[in-house]
């Protein structure tokens, strides 16, 4: 197994551990366990040590998702910057602890129909007036 595939293997069961919203650490202490099971069963052990090679530790679990986020986030820029006219919907949330977060969600003319896509979530560490949330978009925009 290449790197490159050891690499893609690891981002496509980062990606179903995201999709799960499960902890990061289940890719090396329950996934990459069973499928070396599963290939040694099936295929035989010179199989399974191709397996052992595909990286998900907690922290590359963490890394590939970041990964992914950022990508997601920079495709949806482009999109809108293609669009060139887009609207916003915020929503301030509370979280399980206690903490204000602002939810912002886009709008913009896709390719073929209107696309609604999340934006991002920041938290509100002081207050929430709309002083507070306008900073807050500001800076996003400014990044």
């Amino acid at each position: 197994m290449s790197v490159q595939q050891s690499t893609l293997a690891s981002y496509l069961v980062a990606w179903r551990i995201a999709r799960a919203k499960k902890v990061h650490t289940i890719g090396e202490e329950l996934v990459k366990p069973a499928a070396l099971d599963m290939v040694g069963t099936i295929y035989g052990k010179e199989f399974a040590k191709k397996i052992e090679h595909v990286p998900l530790s907690n922290d590359t679990v963490k890394k590939r998702i970041q990964n992914m986020s950022h990508d997601i986030k920079d495709q949806v820029i482009a999109a809108i910057k293609k669009s060139g006219h887009f609207s916003l919907q915020l929503d301030e949330s509370t979280d399980v602890s206690d903490d204000a977060q602002l939810m912002t969600y886009v709008r913009y003319q896709g390719q073929e129909a209107m696309e609604e896509e999340f934006l991002f979530c920041r938290p509100l560490l002081t207050t929430t007036t709309g002083e507070d949330i306008f900073m807050k978009v500001d800076s996003f925009f400014k990044e």
